[in-house]
């Protein structure tokens, strides 16, 4: 089974993480390589909850190393392996759902307060937006291209993306728009330039981003 394999790879590796915690410097590539490896793996165990037990973890290590006969059946090793990986999704499928549960809340609250802000219109669907510029040109439909420049943020004023940078707008078929950002578009004129605020639903389809 491949991802017990790579699962045991990733042990044997951890060994070089054993010898090298106790110096302080790494003389040559191969500890550099270990110790690399080692720490990579040992942060994912962190950031994933894996309880790790030395001893067991040592020992496993040096039964492959020796070709000791293992503890436990190479199936019975698959099967571990395989609860272990579907525990890490089944922990962070939770951990994703209690965060967009947050994020929902914290849009909903930044909404509530920003529709009440001068100049901003709120439609049915929640989409709000403030006209900073109202151009003199046509409107697109469904059919059109758009060439748009845009910077979007999240609600803690983090940024995730920022045409200006570079210098160029984007061009983009009105009709593959994410569905809050293609409702505005239909309604701006050539020119425009508006500050939009999407609530989650129609910024993403309904996933979190």
């Amino acid at each position: 089974m491949k991802n017990a394999f790579m699962g045991f790879i990733g042990l044997l590796l951890l060994s070089g993480l054993c010898q090298a915690a106790e110096k302080k410097e790494l003389k040559n590539e191969t500890e550099k390589i270990n110790y690399s490896v080692g720490y990579q793996i040992g942060g994912d165990f962190k950031s994933q909850g894996v309880e790790l037990d030395p001893d067991a973890l040592v020992q496993g290590i040096q039964d492959a190393l020796k070709k000791n006969k293992p503890l436990l059946s190479q199936e019975l090793m698959n099967a571990t392996l395989v609860d272990l990986k579907k525990k890490i999704v089944a922990d962070q499928q939770s951990a994703a759902k209690i965060t967009a549960e947050e994020n929902r809340k914290a849009s909903a609250a930044f909404l509530t307060e920003n529709a009440k802000q001068k100049g901003v219109t709120v439609l049915p669907s929640g989409v709000q937006y403030k006209v900073l510029k109202e151009g003199s040109g046509k409107k697109p439909t469904l059919k059109d291209d758009v060439k748009i420049h845009y910077r979007i943020t999240k609600i803690d004023g983090k940024e995730i993306g920022n045409t200006y940078v570079g210098g160029k707008p984007r061009t983009s078929p009105v009709a593959k728009a994410m569905p809050g950002l293609q409702e505005v578009l239909l309604l701006m004129k050539e020119g425009s330039k508006w500050q939009i605020f999407l609530p989650t639903a129609t910024a993403s389809g309904g996933r979190e981003p």
